[in-house]
């Protein structure tokens, strides 16, 4: 006699294994129209938008094909090919999401525009123009809705399409020395030709890195106290946050150090991945979503952490010393070559290993905050732990390599 109450329980009728079989094919053959519905009236959504968006408010001619462009976590893009008086022309259009079904903030959005302009108005040869408008904007506005038809604006802007090659990305970053080189020197110029820049009331408000660094302590504990049930990647946060405030704390850099250190526009998210190539040489640089003005040495360590760090299996998390080495002397070479921007300072250089250390913190704020946090009921639970057990395997190799460390730069 069953001693189950199955008043409220669903119950599974009898049936053949054949019959089975049957309604699984059909369920997943249902599955797959639905998927390639969605997908499809998406890809039609977004094409109708470009559409609107580059024919009635830019005069670049009419909008014959457009290609997504996949490979960013924020914001989505789109290469577009329109025809004008004859000749076609090739754009790269991105449609701004600075949050999960949030509005990008526009402040945000014209200041990456407003510095690259500016950039290229002082000489930086490899960004990408942004266009203006028809009404002398630098972007365009639409509203849509999102899966529960809560109506948000969301913003477009259209740029020059960046010659080269998407080679690599921020994981699949073993360049050799030339490339590195290479890397180095295009930070520089752009280093060299934002000076000057004044974003006014655009500012980021993020804090800069000597602010920034020391507030992690009580974000970190407030993001892990947080109750996030069934995720491993929260209960290894919990297990590593004692280790990374205790290197956060050691990692503190004197306020009259800062004041030794040239402060400049920075790209803050600088790896091969955002970097156009033909060949050896790098003829692009994109993605200034996380751009501000900081002392430019953090954004030099935050670059070597994403170029030079093995993800390899057998050697995750450590930083390959060579390649350091390759993209600082790209850097002071190039400074060397074009003047107008002194190469690193003394100063800068004794504190070359600690502003690595934050560079790294940094990253653990990325992969925590603004991934992971930022709504962890649809980020994939492992994809977030494999980066953080890659970002704290560093973290305690730089802790534990910083002689290594003060030897390259000391060299360059």
């Amino acid at each position: 006699m069953s001693k189950m109450d199955v008043s409220k329980m669903l119950r599974f009728k009898p049936t053949n294994t054949a019959e089975a079989n049957e309604k699984y094919i059909n369920a997943a053959s249902l599955n797959k129209l639905a998927k390639n519905a969605y997908e499809t009236s998406d890809a039609d959504f977004v094409r109708a938008q470009i559409k609107e968006v580059m024919e009635q408010n830019y005069d670049l001619g009419e909008v014959l094909e457009v290609y997504e462009i996949f490979g960013g976590y924020v914001n989505r893009s789109f290469g577009v090919i329109c025809r004008k008086d004859g000749k076609n022309e090739d754009y790269f259009v991105r449609k701004y999401k600075a949050k999960f079904n949030t509005e990008a903030n526009p402040d945000d959005i014209l200041y990456e525009h407003n510095l690259i302009n500016f950039c290229l108005g002082n000489g930086l040869k490899e960004a990408a123009k942004v266009y203006q408008s028809n009404n002398g904007t630098t972007m365009v506005s639409l509203t849509d809705k999102d899966e529960n038809g809560k109506q948000i604006k969301r913003y477009f802007a259209v740029y020059d399409y960046l010659p080269g090659e998407d080679k690599w990305t921020w994981v699949n970053n073993e360049n050799n020395p030339t490339e590195f080189r290479n890397i180095g020197a295009l930070q520089a110029r752009f280093h060299l030709y934002g000076q000057g820049f004044e974003p006014g009331r655009l500012a980021k408000a993020e804090p800069k890195i000597q602010h920034l660094l020391p507030s992690f302590v009580d974000l970190f504990s407030k993001l892990a106290a947080r109750d996030v049930p069934d995720s491993i990647f929260h209960a290894t946060f919990n297990s590593k946050l004692p280790r990374i405030i205790e290197v956060i704390k050691s990692n503190q850099i004197p306020d009259d150090a800062f004041k030794q250190m040239p402060e400049t526009p920075i790209h803050s998210d600088l790896h091969a991945g955002n970097v156009k190539w033909v060949g050896e040489e790098c003829t692009g640089i994109f993605d200034f979503d996380w751009s501000k003005i900081d002392v430019r040495l953090f954004d030099i360590a935050f670059a070597l952490i994403y170029c030079c760090s093995s993800w390899r299996p057998e050697t995750d998390g450590i930083l390959r010393l060579d390649d350091c080495r390759y993209f600082l002397e790209g850097y002071n070479s190039q400074l060397k070559k074009l003047q107008g921007l002194p190469p690193l300072n003394a100063t800068e250089k004794q504190h070359f290993p600690t502003m690595m250390a934050a560079g790294c913190q940094y990253l653990i704020n990325w992969c925590t905050t603004l991934y992971f946090y930022e709504d962890p009921t649809i980020v994939n639970d492992y994809e977030a732990l494999y980066y953080l057990l890659h970002i704290t395997r560093l973290m305690d190799w730089i802790e534990a390599h910083k002689s290594d460390l003060a030897k390259v730069v000391e060299g360059v």
